[in-house]
């Protein structure tokens, strides 16, 4: 059960992880001008 819990998981982090880093880059890109 708890590697069926993981598995679920790691779904959701890659695309927090995916938001977070898309959003850093604009952040950053915003900062070039």
């Amino acid at each position: 059960m708890d590697e069926d819990r993981a598995e679920s998981t790691v779904p959701s982090w890659v695309s927090l992880k995916s938001d977070w880093s898309k959003d850093k880059i604009i952040n950053f890109r915003s900062s070039d001008k």
